[in-house]
Formats: C-alpha cells, sequence, structure tokens
C-alpha cells in the first residue's frame, strides 16, 4: 500500500489565532483568527500539516498581565506562560499542534489589545508514519522539497525513528534531546528530491525558514 502526504510551510501573518482584541482578567482571549475553528474555539495547525510557537503581540503595557497557552503537542498536554510586554511580540517557548485557549490574569491597561498569531521562526512538519507493513521488505522512499523563494528559502533538518514516536508521551523537541529521532541531514533553501532507503518508523521534518514574512516550503512525501 502505497502512502503519500504534502506539507506546506506558510509565511507568518498577523491574527492568525485571535484577531485584535481587548483582555479581560480571568477570561479567555477569543480564538477567532484565520486557523481558529470558531465553532469549538480552539486552533489545529497539525491539520494544516506544521507545528508553531504561538505569538502574542500587544499594544499598550502589559508588562503587569499573564497569559497562559494551553494546548498539545504529539498528544502531549502543554502549558506555557507568557508575561505581557509594553507593546511589541511575545512567542512562546514550546511549539504546538493544537491549541485549547490562551487564559488572562493580572492588569490590563486602559485602551489596551491583544492579537495572536503563530510564530514562523522556526517549528515542524507533522509526523510522517513509514509503511512498515509491506510484504516485500522494501523501505524506500522520497521526500520531495520545493522551495518558492531560492534566495530566502527554509533551512530543514530530516529526523528519522526506529520507534513510532506518535502519540509516546514526547514531544518532537524532546524525542531530538533522547535521541529517539537521529538527525539524517540538513539542507538548505534548495528544491529538491531526497532519495531515502534508510530503515525507520517515523520521519521528522523541522523547519527553519530565513525570513517568517517570505519563506515558504512545500514538501511531499511518497512511499510505495
Amino acid at each position: 500500500m502505497s502512502e503519500f502526504y504534502e506539507y506546506y510551510w506558510p509565511v507568518e501573518s498577523a491574527q492568525e489565532i485571535a484577531l485584535t482584541q481587548t483582555p479581560v482578567t480571568g477570561k479567555n482571549l477569543v480564538l477567532n483568527g484565520s486557523y481558529a475553528n470558531t465553532v469549538t474555539g480552539t486552533v489545529s495547525l497539525i491539520a494544516r500539516g506544521f507545528v508553531r510557537k504561538i505569538n502574542l503581540s500587544f499594544t499598550g503595557d502589559f508588562t503587569g498581565a499573564t497569559f497562559t497557552v494551553n494546548g498539545a503537542q504529539n498528544g502531549v498536554p502543554i502549558t506555557n506562560i507568557v508575561t505581557g510586554l509594553n507593546g511589541g511580540n511575545a512567542p512562546t517557548t514550546e511549539y504546538f499542534d493544537t491549541l485549547t485557549n490562551i487564559s488572562v490574569t493580572g492588569v490590563i491597561p486602559g485602551g489596551g489589545t491583544v492579537a495572536s498569531s503563530t510564530d514562523a521562526t522556526d517549528g515542524y512538519f507533522s509526523l510522517i508514519l513509514l509503511n512498515t507493513e509491506k510484504r516485500i521488505s522494501n523501505m524506500a522512499y522520497a521526500l520531495n522539497f520545493i522551495t518558492e523563494a531560492p534566495l530566502t528559502g527554509c533551512t530543514y533538518t530530516i529526523y528519522e525513528s526506529l520507534q513510532n514516536i506518535g502519540n509516546s508521551g514526547q514531544t518532537y523537541t524532546q524525542a531530538i534531546d533522547d535521541l529517539v529521532l537521529s538527525k539524517i541531514s540538513e539542507y538548505v533553501s534548495v528544491s529538491q528530491i531526497l532519495q531515502m532507503t534508510d530503515i525507520a518508523r517515523n520521519l521528522v521534518v523541522k523547519i527553519t525558514p530565513a525570513d517568517v514574512a517570505a519563506s515558504t516550503l512545500r514538501m511531499q512525501f511518497l512511499q510505495l
């Protein structure tokens, strides 16, 4: 049985998670950006094929306010606390594939507003599960990377694992740090097809764009 996936790394744009709004202490931000499901009030980045940090943009002095970002990555619940700024942007330190809510506590300045987007400084494509149940033992597969802006493209690093790390209780970063995921190689701002024959269960691709406002990357995976 063949497997085919196509993932796309988009540029960073404002208010993908939450439109500009006046927050209320003790309540959650309204997740109503272009990536949000307005019925459930949540965000699924994994459904779009990528995993990123969450960015908060402040207008006004929010240094007395705290924003708690709740979600998950690879089945692992994640809570990240972001301290407000006096204007400017503050990203989470963790990567999210789903976002449940962003709660607000502390002092809200008069006239102050907050918006939220993804932070595209780096992140991951969705986990790829290789088909190891074939009747013929052939683990060959191909990865096709297409960068739309070669001079401001993306560096992409490929990791592989001999065990299935999907919903394993570890984030991708933890799996890399624990050497569950081992690095194949790193490629810079080029369009190319990579023919891989390594035996593995999972592939994870980490993305680092040269320019968050201009760098895009399309990846196609095929295993016959």
